[in-house]
């Protein structure tokens, strides 16, 4: 059996009918931040906190900006490594993160149809908050 990629296939031919379009933009890495100590937070520990994160964003066409760019992909590391000291849930963190996205996005928000934001505290164990 020989290995081949199949992006170097053709496409079938479409009608202008059954064309649709799509993105889906995925991001996930991790970071740390602070705890606020005495808070309901997120997390285990009581003075910092090391988090997984993972953001999956998915558009109809017509969402790319006049450049060619849906969000910049650097935009997910950045959000969530500026984070500063945290005291809200895991739920609240997705939540935030969800809104932050969504409100970078500008008029080009109608073309979403959906936004999945995944915080992990520790482990394999998340909290995911979904719009769509």
């Amino acid at each position: 059996m020989t290995d081949f990629d199949i992006s170097l296939l053709p496409a079938p031919p479409r009608s202008e009918e059954t064309k649709h379009l799509t993105y889906h933009q995925h991001a996930s890495g991790d970071f740390i931040t602070e705890i606020v100590p005495g808070t309901n937070h997120c997390g285990i520990d009581e003075r910092r906190g090391h988090f997984k994160f993972c953001v999956d964003i998915n558009y109809l066409d017509g969402a790319l900006d006049s450049h060619g760019f849906l969000l910049d992909n650097l935009a997910f590391q950045e959000y969530f490594d500026s984070l500063g000291p945290i005291s809200l849930s895991c739920e609240q963190l997705s939540q935030n993160a969800c809104n932050y996205f969504l409100s970078q996005l500008g008029d080009r928000i109608r073309f979403v149809t959906s936004i999945n934001v995944r915080v992990y505290p520790f482990g394999d164990v998340f909290v995911e908050v979904s719009e769509s």
